[in-house]
Formats: structure tokens, sequence, C-alpha cells
């Protein structure tokens, strides 16, 4: 999931989606497919991501949650998408 976030390709996110993957499964590291497209600017696939049920709050083993990646990376944008 989380390379699928880092491509950016929402069909083959939303067909696991329709398989039933959580959206909150993280790789090694915590990060969730949110905190990738975070961390990579993608605003499509963080829609798509909250959208999916994505749990905003959910930190990785850095203890970050992806608003503090996109405080962090100075991505304002996205910080607005994930504080509505």
């Amino acid at each position: 999931m989380c390379c699928l976030a880092f491509l950016g390709d929402t069909e083959q996110m939303e067909a696991w989606k329709q398989a039933g993957v959580s959206f909150n499964a993280s790789d090694a590291h915590g990060r969730t497919p949110l905190h990738v497209a975070v961390c990579t600017d993608q605003p499509e696939m963080v829609k798509f991501c909250i959208r999916s049920g994505s749990n905003l709050e959910q930190r990785d083993r850095f203890n970050n949650r992806p608003i503090d990646d996109a405080q962090r990376l100075g991505l304002q944008h996205m910080v607005e998408m994930l504080t509505y």
C-alpha cells in the first residue's frame, strides 16, 4: 500500500480497498499510505486515503503523525487538508 501511495496509483489503491485491505496498515517504520502520500506531496492520494478511512492520528516509529510530516516539510496545503 505504501508503494502504491508513493506512486500515486489510486486505481490500484481502490482495488486493494475493495479487497478489504486497511489503509492503516503500515510499513516496517510505522508509516501508513497517508504518511507516504503527505511526504511525497500528492494531494489526490491524500484525499483518497482520508476518504478511505486513514487514521489521521496514527504515528510512525519516529512518533510523527502525517500532519507532523506536513508541517516539518513546510507543506501548508497538506496541513490544511489534514485539519479539516
